[in-house]
């Protein structure tokens, strides 16, 4: 399903291309890529940026996570989701 201001599949391709293709995107691009994938994922750049998550959303924390926490792995996905 399309949103509602795509007009056709090729609207919403061309749209979508010509907003990564920006110079916003650009110019925000390496903040969002320090947010996702480096020095702010985690610490205290994440604090500053305001970029906290439960330890649980992160695969290598999750996978830590031993059985006798009570935690059930519904819950575990259910933050992952």
């Amino acid at each position: 399903t399309l949103p509602p201001w795509a007009k056709s599949p090729e609207d919403f391709i061309c749209k979508m291309r010509a907003a990564l293709e920006s110079d916003y995107v650009s110019t925000h691009l390496p903040s969002w890529i320090d947010l996702i994938f480096g020095c702010k994922q985690r610490g205290e750049e994440a604090l500053k940026a305001d970029n906290l998550f439960h330890p649980i959303c992160y695969i290598s924390e999750a996978s830590a996570i031993p059985k006798s926490s009570g935690m059930s792995l519904a819950a575990v996905e259910v933050q992952l989701q």
